[in-house]
């Protein structure tokens, strides 16, 4: 089982956010030369712990997906995401090396586990034993039963991603992203940081910091994210010999969003901001409020059209 597969070959792209509480939609057209067209979002709620195919279902009708290819992005809680030591060994052998390398690294057993990898850019240079690679572990029994859900539904399951890739497809997007972009996501179990360049994820982490904490008393906080966002920096100069970023963009997470990145633009020497679609995409009606940053993320996955292969 892999989590990176499939190719989308339709003018349309259903992408799917699986959030803990429920899932976000968005299906999006896109067309080579033009800004990507949002046809239509939407918000599910689940009961249990995993989607209803039946919810799903009707969700997916609503928004006209029938009969479309389906890119999923997991929650980041769904998922380990290392960086390890490429290993020398040939394509084919590639995933059964790094399964024996992470073994000790992952919280479930070995066993239970699902990997894949892709490439850390700017390794091709690098001394032997210094080059290093993104491995993605995720239960394989959870997928399994993601697979069996989704693929009872109207849709056609495509590509299950992970959130990170997810924000590099919407970095993308910002012109900011051909000199080097950060990006900022928080949900309820804390958040992720991203630096792209050229549509290349070069570096993330994750931060232990919610959007509930953020709700509650962003400005206590803010000094904690500013230096996350000073090391991260300071790492990808110095480990990839690259040019500090030129823009940071926040997705609208919670409430004061709009203040703290205003507050890092003071603080930053690069421009500091909201992400907003309007400014990237045509969309087809306005984005309504409800789980508007996982909605973004679903966007995200809808906005994936290559196939990665190592």
């Amino acid at each position: 089982m892999s989590l990176f597969s499939g190719k989308s070959k339709s003018a349309a792209t259903l992408g799917l956010f699986m959030a803990s509480d429920g899932c976000a939609l968005a299906r999006v057209a896109s067309i080579r030369g033009r800004k990507p067209r949002v046809l239509a979002t939407g918000w599910c709620s689940f009961s249990g712990e995993t989607p209803d195919p039946d919810v799903l279902n009707a969700a997916a009708r609503d928004l006209g997906a029938a009969g479309e290819c389906a890119n999923i992005v997991l929650d980041a809680s769904d998922y380990q995401l290392l960086q390890v030591e490429a290993p020398e060994v040939d394509p084919d052998e590639l995933r059964a090396a790094v399964r024996w390398r992470i073994k000790d690294l992952i919280d479930f057993h070995i066993d239970d586990a699902v990997i894949d990898v892709f490439a850390v850019p700017g390794q091709h240079n690098r001394p032997r034993g210094q080059a290093q690679m993104y491995a993605v572990a995720a239960r394989a029994s959870q997928i399994r039963e993601l697979v069996e859900r989704v693929g009872s539904t109207c849709v056609k399951l495509d590509v299950i991603d992970i959130s990170e890739l997810a924000l590099r497809n919407l970095a993308g997007l910002i012109d900011a992203d051909a000199r080097g972009l950060i990006m900022l996501y928080f949900d309820r179990a804390g958040g992720i940081l991203t630096i792209t360049r050229q549509h290349e994820l070069y570096m993330t982490r994750r931060l232990e910091i919610s959007s509930d904490a953020l709700e509650l008393d962003a400005e206590s906080l803010r000094e904690q994210v500013l230096l996350e966002i000073q090391r991260s920096i300071d790492y990808y100069g110095s480990h990839f010999s690259q040019p500090a970023p030129v823009a940071l963009e926040l997705l609208p997470c919670f409430e004061g969003c709009t203040t703290l990145a205003e507050w890092l633009d003071g603080e930053l020497d690069l421009a500091a901001g909201v992400f907003d679609l309007t400014a990237h995409a045509e969309l087809e009606q306005p984005l309504d409020s409800t789980a508007l940053a996982q909605k973004l993320l679903a966007v995200g996955a809808a906005l994936r059209r290559e196939e990665r292969a190592l």
